[in-house]
């Protein structure tokens, strides 16, 4: 015999319910609950046991028999999927230093395998139960308890890496978890918030990459300075040194010119110390420029950063007309679900038209057949007693005729039996004619 495998309809679903109509056959069907999954039994609207890993048959001909002799039970398997789901959604809290930061929350959530029957509690209309539609009862009650509770206590540049945040976070989310839907057949198995980057932070980069060019900008400049005094300094002192030496060394006339050549010598070079100075000047201009240039880059850099800004809420517009796609089409699947619904109830109702009609109908035929038999009832007592009159009047006849005075003390033992047979049977008839 094949075995169906009972699983939920959809992978988005965390419950689901299972009607007698989808499971009703005439032959026997043989259906199984995988280990991941949960079959909860419920018959005439009350909870019986939870199976995990069940085997069980459904239909045949002896349960059709038993059906119509006995009555049948409205019977309802409710499927439930033990494995842990993720769930994410954003949120928005203010910092202490009044910053708003945006965070997207992981939820790890599970069905508590020790009170699956729990989860009906969270089901609508007894049908399905979304992954979605859980995690959302946690949603709307964290935020302020647990979100806004715990950023409003650190600042916009303390988020970021802090691990006591985190565990304070789980740990209030849990507790808020337990105080909400424990009761309710859901548990936390873990929680963490991934937070973007906020204003405080994008403030604190663009300052740091500023301080590190302005940093590269000043050592450059400091290098190309000391390089330009060395250069001069050891001009000078060989310069001087030389002036010196000529000067202790005049003994005659040539020296007095050589002297004299060297003042020029000395004119040349300052000569050669004012282009010295000149090009000191274009490299100063050249450093300028290229510090002018650096902070234009820096500046344009800047400007990317807050066009990638831009195009950030541009991102974040277009994820937010995705999440209201999304919530639309939840919109129109819940409107879907509903449609079938009250199809579902309208055929339910006329299928118990249906059912009354017959047992009106039943009962009806029922009561032409006992009117039936009460009138042949009747008739067999009618004929009895003209039986018994005429064996009365043939004995009085008798007992006229021989002229017995105490025939009634001497009567037959034939004839006795027969009157107490027929006197039973006449209060058997009545004891029937009362039920």
């Amino acid at each position: 015999m094949k075995t169906t495998q009972l699983v939920v309809s959809d992978p988005q679903y965390l419950a689901e319910f299972i009607g007698a109509d989808e499971i009703k056959t005439f032959f026997e069907s043989r259906y199984e609950v995988p280990p991941d999954h949960l079959g909860l039994l419920m018959r005439n609207g009350q909870f019986v046991q939870a199976y995990k890993g069940a085997h069980f048959t459904v239909g045949g001909l002896f349960h059709q028999l038993k059906g119509l002799i006995g009555g049948s039970s409205s019977v309802s398997i409710m499927i439930a999927d033990l494995k842990t789901f993720q769930h994410f959604y954003k949120v928005v809290a203010r910092t202490k230093d009044k910053v708003d930061i945006d965070g997207e929350v992981v939820l790890d959530l599970q069905i508590n395998p020790e009170k699956p029957q729990n989860i009906i509690g969270m089901m609508d209309g007894r049908r399905s139960l979304s992954k979605a539609d859980a995690a959302q009862r946690l949603k709307s009650h964290a935020w302020e308890r647990v979100f806004e509770a715990a950023i409003s206590r650190v600042n916009a540049n303390e988020v970021r890496g802090n691990k006591g945040l985190q565990d304070l976070i789980q740990a209030d989310l849990m507790k808020e978890c337990e105080r909400i839907a424990g009761d309710l057949g859901l548990l936390v198995r873990a929680a963490s918030v991934s937070w973007a980057l906020n204003e405080v932070e994008k403030a604190e980069a663009a300052r740091a990459t500023a301080e590190r060019e302005t940093a590269r900008l000043e050592f450059d400049f400091e290098t190309l300075k000391r390089d330009l005094e060395r250069e001069n300094i050891t001009t000078s002192v060989k310069m001087n040194f030389k002036s010196g030496i000529d000067k202790l060394e005049i003994n005659n006339e040539d020296e007095l010119k050589r002297v004299v050549l060297a003042n020029e010598i000395e004119f040349a070079d300052a000569r050669e110390t004012g282009a010295r100075i000149a090009e000191m000047k274009v490299l100063e201009h050249e450093i300028n420029l290229l510090k002018t240039e650096r902070l234009s880059k820096f500046q344009g850099e800047l400007q990317q950063a807050t066009h990638d800004g831009v195009d950030l809420k541009v991102i974040d517009e277009r994820r937010r007309q995705i999440e209201r796609n999304t919530e639309s089409l939840d919109r129109s699947h819940q409107l879907a679900l509903r449609t079938l619904e009250r199809d579902y109830d309208r055929e339910t109702r006329e299928l118990q038209r249906d059912e009354r009609r017959d047992d009106r109908d039943f009962d009806r035929e029922g009561r032409l057949l006992q009117r039936g038999e009460d009138r042949t009832n009747r008739l067999q007592d009618r004929d009895d007693d003209y039986d018994t009159r005429d064996k009365n009047l043939h004995i009085q006849g008798k007992e006229r005729e021989y002229g017995f005075d105490t025939r009634k003390k001497e009567v037959d033992v034939a004839d006795k039996e027969q009157y107490a047979q027929l006197a039973r049977q006449r209060e058997q008839d009545k004891a029937a004619r009362d039920r």
